[in-house]
Order: structure tokens, then sequence, then C-alpha cells
């Protein structure tokens, strides 16, 4: 089901943007702990290595022990923390453009997410459970082996909706929620 919802969500962005705007890097790798790995479109799976592109479509992942930080184009930074998967659904950061937008999966384990000059609402994590709109937001974002979502907000705004239930809430700094299947089951946040 996880990969049928990362797929999904992957045609679905990049349908919108041209594929001209695609065509450079998301981002670069900056660290890795241990062992971390990426498969971008058409290649098998590399081991990751700081200094190394990160593309648009890019399944990042880490080992039992792993991590890696990842800085996108536009300033934003990305730490996926051990077992993890995190997919780069796309990323394009083109004012001049106006062209600008993120979108990440994280269909498991654990990453911690700071916003940099993307528009504020233009930066969207997917997880089995929950979207989040990020608005100039530092979060850390937690899935389980059941898919059940733990978000944090260490600074910022965050929109969640949860996936199943459509409710939606609004999340400011030193706030946080888990979102099951069943939806929003623990919240410190106002209904919108």
């Amino acid at each position: 089901m996880r990969t049928q919802i990362i797929a999904a969500v992957a045609a679905a962005f990049t349908a919108v943007l041209s594929s001209a705007a695609l065509a450079s890097d998301a981002g670069v790798v900056e660290t890795v702990a241990e062992m971390a790995y990426g498969t971008a479109p058409s290649h098998a799976k590399t081991l990751k290595q700081a200094g190394d592109a990160v593309q648009h479509r890019e399944l990042l992942e880490t080992s039992k022990s792993g991590g890696m930080k990842v800085k996108f184009t536009d300033g934003s930074k990305l730490d996926l923390g051990a077992e993890s998967k995190a997919f780069v659904v796309a990323y394009v950061y083109k004012p001049e453009q106006k062209v600008a937008n993120a979108i990440v999966s994280l269909p498991e384990g654990r990453m911690h997410y700071v916003t940099g000059a993307m528009p504020k609402d233009h930066t969207t994590i997917y997880t089995p459970t929950a979207t989040m709109q990020l608005n100039g937001a530092d979060i850390t974002v937690a899935v389980n082996e059941r898919g059940n979502t733990h978000l944090m907000v260490e600074e910022g705004v965050v929109t969640v909706r949860s996936r199943t239930t459509g409710q939606e809430l609004v999340y400011n700094a030193g706030q946080s929620v888990d979102i099951t299947p069943a939806g929003v089951t623990t919240s410190t946040a106002e209904l919108q």
C-alpha cells in the first residue's frame, strides 16, 4: 500500500510540473552516518556519500544504525534517521520562473525537516496516514511499522490532514499530534 501511495503522489505532482522544471538535481547529500542508499529513477540502488546529488523521484534509505543529511536547492534540510525511507517525490526551486514546490514522502522511519527559502505552503510531507503542509517550519516526523504518524512542530506552522478521515488541524511551535488510520488520536492543536 505504501508503494502505491508513493507512486500516486509522484504521478500527480510530476504531471503538474514540466519535465524541464524537473531537469536539475533536487539537492545534495551533506553527511552520511554508517550506510545510506539512494535509488534514482531508472537506476539501481547505490551507496550514498557526502557530496552526492539527490534527484527528483529518488528513494533515500538508511541502514539500521545509519543516517543521512540532505540539503535541498532552496536551503531546506532533511535529516533522515536510522532504518528510514524518504521518497523525494519532487523538488523544484526556480523562483525566477515562479516554480517552487517540494513534496517528500516518509513511508517509514524518522526524519527532521527544516524549510529553507521555499515559499510558505509549498512544502508537503506525506506519510501513510497524514498529509502535512509546512509554513516556515522545523519539524520531526516519525512513522512506525503500522503506518502511524507522530509529528512534533519545533518552529513555524503545519497544517495536517488525516489521509483517511479528512480531518484537518493546524499545529504551531511546541505542539504535536499522533495520527493513525482511524484519524487523529492525540492532538494539541485547534480544529480548522
